[in-house]
């Protein structure tokens, strides 16, 4: 495996044709185990990378560091490093690179001055590694847009906090979220069943989807393709109790097919579409 041979917006060892795109090609994502040995190089985008399994050496800039299951590297753009597998056996890891620019923008949204270095080349923030691993999951298996692109977002917002903050806050006022957040909610109760993209979602709400992604989940406690879930389990028990057929309900409800509607049911109800009926 090396740099060079990432595929954008995808994880390379999922099979050919069931590739998840996340964002735009600013943002490449790769996942997976392999024995790490990256000769001296160096690239323009920023590279974060969660070490989940095994540990991994890494030279940055001429300074050795060693990352350990929990840990996250923060590498700046244009900045020479390499990387090598410690001890026996391969190393599992989360890798996301991101174009400066990108991380500029999400910055700018958010209403944050931040320099162009991160604070530490290792850190454990539980919020940047929390992200890595939920970006991961949302790209390796079966999930909606809306979790794909609120899983990248997230993930965006996490690495741009992780550099240097520059003077004071200039973060925008925070009155209006409520109402954002309340005009999210009305929009995904209007399309409970249809494929919601975020972009979508945050014009409905008036706000930009880095904020909005962020407020969603102050105001809701959880984030909006969690909730859009919630709203179609509670539409296809209603059509159920009407008596129509599962494999209606769930292409009514929103779900793919009725084994995307069942294993929905028993990973939240605990029941399956038939049990939760009777109840």
């Amino acid at each position: 495996m090396t740099v060079e041979g990432i595929l954008p917006l995808s994880f390379r060892h999922m099979p050919p044709g069931n590739t998840q795109p996340l964002t735009d090609s600013r943002f490449r994502v790769h996942a997976g185990r392999a024995i790490i040995a990256h000769p001296l190089h160096a690239h323009p985008e920023y590279q974060v990378g969660l070490v989940d399994g095994g540990t991994i050496e890494y030279f940055v800039a001429g300074v050795r560091h060693e990352a350990r299951p929990g840990e996250v590297v923060c590498i700046d753009g244009g900045v020479p490093h390499y990387a090598r597998s410690r001890g026996p056996g391969s190393a599992a890891f989360v890798l996301v690179f991101t174009a400066p620019a990108l991380l500029d923008e999400v910055a700018e949204v958010e209403g944050e001055q931040r320099g162009p270095s991160f604070r530490h080349v290792v850190t454990t923030d539980q919020e940047l590694t929390s992200a890595l691993r939920t970006v991961a999951a949302a790209a390796l298996g079966p999930t909606s847009r809306l979790a794909r692109e609120v899983a990248a977002t997230a993930a965006l917002s996490a690495i741009a906090r992780q550099r240097t903050q520059l003077g004071g806050s200039t973060r925008a006022s925070r009155t209006g979220e409520r109402t954002a957040v309340r005009r999210a909610l009305d929009y995904l109760h209007d399309h409970t069943a249809t494929d919601v993209s975020l972009d979508a979602l945050a014009r409905a709400a008036h706000l930009s989807k880095y904020r909005l992604v962020r407020a969603f989940g102050t105001h809701v406690g959880q984030p909006p393709h969690a909730y859009q879930i919630h709203l179609r389990v509670s539409l296809a028990l209603r059509l159920l109790a009407r008596g129509l057929p599962v494999s209606r309900v769930a292409l009514e409800a929103g779900f793919s097919d009725h084994s995307h509607l069942t294993r929905t049911f028993r990973r939240t109800l605990g029941v399956t579409p038939a049990k939760a009926v009777r109840r």
